[in-house]
């Protein structure tokens, strides 16, 4: 098309849209979804972390999923006893020693984090159960109602659209720091509807981000794939910052789970395993069996080794450089220990992986910028 037919191209005016006309009909009210993009906005706050790297960022939709007897509640179970307890106490250090509240959220939240602990699917006996792991594990009386720890039981209900209707109303009278719904599919009458599903998990970010809490959502996968269940999964698993799977194996009549992040917006978490013991009798509770914790140092000892070796190699180092670094620093001489070191101070943001575009030619391998901001003053 020639430069001159360019000028005289006639845009239709909005008046002749048939869509347009019918928006401007509606009149939503936009004041308040202009973004001011030149202001400042602060960093997530995560509610969790694990090994050292945070997730579960405030205002953000979880996932917990996995097969039928595979271990989410379990999964659940320690999340909530981690909010709870801040990782504090000695049944924590001993169970679940990688995993606790974020410290900097824990700073900056102005109350003590509060729970609601939504099921939709159990009898009360189980359901109490599931608390009972959580008492234990943080030290609490069986026989007091905690403040922080508020459950609601609606097994008993006849109508999904009723269970959804009072679990936004106990949001609201609680206002939660985390919600976790066991399990999101009985607040939905078809979870294969697409309108249903979308307008459901719509409502979920609504709530995370208004109440600025995080929102956990336990839905099964389907059986024989590792999708979750029908258009509801779908939406979910499209939404949410963080989807963990939880997967049984058993072998030589032992009985372990392994979790699994599969979906992450910010740092990867590291897998890892659990089993249930019976410290706590018949209650059964989760203790963590192999982890970061067996494969890398305390995130504070690499942050260390990173400040006193940081002179004796160029920046940006190759992952080599890095780890013979660690190794004369550290006294660590175990290759798997090394390339753990290295991931742990990566996931941390210790070191900034070299972006591509700053390969040099012939460049194969990524190097590592030192984050002089995260690791000094030490």
């Amino acid at each position: 098309m020639s430069e001159e037919n360019d000028n005289n191209l006639q845009l239709p005016a909005w008046e002749e849209i048939p869509s347009l006309k019918e928006m401007k009909a509606m009149k939503h009210d936009l004041s308040s979804n202009w973004l001011d993009y030149t202001l400042t906005y602060p960093e997530p706050r995560f509610l969790l972390e694990y090994a050292g790297v945070p997730f579960a960022p405030l205002g953000g939709i979880q996932a917990i999923t996995g097969h039928q007897k595979n271990g989410k509640t379990f999964l659940m179970c320690q999340f909530m006893a981690a909010i709870l307890s801040g990782g504090d106490t000695e049944r924590m250090r001993a169970n679940l020693p990688t995993l606790q509240l974020h410290q900097p959220t824990r700073e900056s939240l102005s109350h003590e984090p509060v729970i609601l602990y939504v099921d939709t699917e159990m009898e009360k006996l189980n359901t109490v159960k599931v608390v009972r792991r959580v008492q234990w594990l943080c030290n609490m009386d069986y026989n007091v109602e905690d403040s922080r720890l508020k459950v609601l039981w609606l097994r008993a209900e006849l109508s999904n659209e009723v269970r959804w209707e009072k679990i936004k109303q106990a949001i609201i009278e609680t206002h939660p720091t985390a919600i976790f719904l066991d399990g999101i599919r009985d607040v939905i009458g078809d979870f294969n509807d697409n309108k249903e599903s979308a307008d459901l998990i719509s409502e979920c970010m609504q709530i995370s981000t208004e109440m600025d809490c995080c929102f956990f959502s336990v839905l099964h996968e389907n059986p024989g794939s590792d999708k979750m269940r029908g258009h509801l999964g779908t939406e979910l698993s499209n939404k949410v910052t963080d989807t963990f799977v939880s997967i049984k194996d058993k072998k030589d009549g032992l009985v372990t789970f392994t979790v699994k992040q599969v979906d992450a917006r910010g740092k990867d978490v590291d897998d890892w395993k659990f089993e249930i013991t019976s410290d706590a009798g018949s209650l059964g509770v989760p203790r963590i069996i192999s982890s970061a914790d067996t494969k890398s140092d305390d995130i504070n000892m690499i942050k260390e080794w990173l400040t006193k070796g940081q002179q004796d190699i160029q920046w940006p180092a190759t992952g080599v450089e890095i780890k013979e670094m660690l190794k004369k620093v550290s006294g660590v001489a175990h290759n798997e220990k090394l390339q753990a070191n290295l991931k742990a101070a990566t996931n941390r943001r210790f070191l900034i992986e070299q972006p591509k575009d700053e390969w040099a030619k012939g460049q194969k391998f990524a190097k590592y910028y030192l984050n002089e901001q995260e690791i000094l003053p030490f």
